[in-house]
């Protein structure tokens, strides 16, 4: 396993939310992939992935954005994106890839390393064809710029057909090095707001919240503060639950709801019709539950809460003077139905001081890991959601919470400036 074999990789690996990264030690050449649990499980099912590389502009001048993609049943892979710049690590994950053998490992968003493999591409001189004649800009440092790859490469993905699948280099897992029936003892922050401190951890589950919503009141925790971050917090005094995970930050509280299918070999090989049917039931599920818990917390300068796990535990929570951001989290979103979902999120969401997100949960992770402080996450949720009300072309109502807001974003982008 990565953290036994190649620890000075691990903790480098550990620095980034999702992605990929490349490694030559000695003679050995090692590629890790970072993603969700459901991308890792159909590289596991199908002993393999595909890699795409969608041409891109980036400041004029072309270039391409990787898409790792693991296939599954509803012919919307999981993707991974890899935008390429000329720099030592785009070099070594070049010439990694053009290596008939490399070592293949597979981890979590959290880290877990759940496949380790000797792979390969299915044809190799193909591949290296095509690596050797490729030629990268110099890397760029503008996030907008990076931004913008992704979004070109998203669009060329999703206008892709059958010319440009057979392009697609096709690695296989050729033998594993570890067990496939792997058992996770999960050693977790121990702190009584939010959950246990032992628990087992496995890549295929059937119950996701078991998994999910402790793994990601973790992740919270770490940007708030354990003593900040609420796993499962009941209202008070009918001990209903609130939200499956509450933070509490100087600039707002945020109330989150989790939603997710089972991560088995069934769920992945639903259709997209199915696998749409049932993101619109998470939605619409977790759109009731955020009703309730706006009812709840938004009627007075207070609200009392209890702990699913210490029902003597009681707390007072201020909410005078400080926002309401409501995040629903499902285990991904389909760009094309986001007006679909914004016409039931954003009604919710009218009045003063409160805001209504969708995220996927790769997004999710992705916001946790770059923000140091709470400021940033802040940021991010409202320009997510005014991306939402401009999807909608409801952005000239300049909603409450962004006009109060504009003054905030306008100091945190002057500090980002002078920084």
């Amino acid at each position: 396993m990565l953290h036994l074999q190649h620890p000075d990789i691990y903790a480098l690996v550990a620095q980034i939310p999702v992605g990929v990264l490349a490694f030559k030690v000695g003679d050995q050449s090692i590629l890790v992939i970072k993603a969700s649990a459901r991308a890792l499980l159909s590289a596991k099912s199908h002993a393999g992935l595909k890699l795409y590389f969608a041409p891109v502009q980036c400041d004029g001048v072309s270039t391409y954005c990787l898409l790792t993609a693991f296939p599954d049943g509803t012919n919307t892979p999981n993707l991974v994106w890899t935008p390429l710049y000329e720099d030592d690590a785009a070099r070594v994950l070049l010439d990694v890839l053009s290596e008939p053998r490399f070592d293949l490992y597979l981890l979590d968003e959290k880290n877990r390393p759940w496949l380790t493999a000797v792979a390969g591409a299915l044809e190799i001189k193909k591949i290296q064809g095509f690596l050797s004649k490729l030629r990268l800009p110099p890397k760029s440092l503008s996030r907008t710029t990076v931004s913008n790859v992704i979004d070109q490469a998203r669009n060329w993905f999703s206008h892709s057909g059958s010319r440009e699948d057979r392009r697609a280099f096709e690695i296989a897992i050729h033998e594993l090095l570890h067990p496939s029936d792997l058992v996770m003892l999960h050693v977790g922050i121990k702190n009584q707001f939010y959950g246990e401190h032992v628990r087992h951890a496995t890549l295929e589950y059937s119950h996701p919240g078991d998994r999910q919503e402790p793994d990601l009141a973790e992740e919270i925790a770490k940007l708030f503060g354990g003593e900040k971050v609420f796993l499962n917090p009941l209202k008070l005094p009918n001990m209903e639950e609130l939200s499956d995970t509450l933070a509490t930050g100087r600039l707002a509280n945020y109330f989150f709801e989790f939603k997710s299918s089972p991560n088995t070999e069934t769920v992945a090989q639903r259709d997209i019709q199915r696998l749409r049917t049932t993101l619109v039931q998470h939605v619409d599920r977790a759109l009731r539950q955020t009703q309730r818990c706006m009812d709840y917390v938004l009627e007075g300068e207070n609200f009392a809460i209890a702990l699913k796990a210490d029902r003597k535990f009681h707390a007072s929570v201020p909410q005078k003077d400080r926002n309401a951001i409501f995040v629903i989290v499902t285990h991904e979103t389909i760009a094309d139905d986001l007006g679909r979902y914004a016409s039931a999120i954003l009604p919710l969401a009218t009045g003063a001081r409160k805001i209504i997100c969708h995220l996927a949960e790769t997004d999710l992770y992705r916001y946790l890991h770059f923000c140091s402080r709470e400021e940033d996450f802040f940021d991010l949720l409202v320009q997510d959601f005014g991306y939402m009300l401009q999807t909608r072309k409801v952005y000239d109502q300049q909603h409450p919470v962004l006009l109060r807001l504009e003054e905030h974003i306008r100091r945190r982008e002057q500090e980002r400036e002078d920084i």
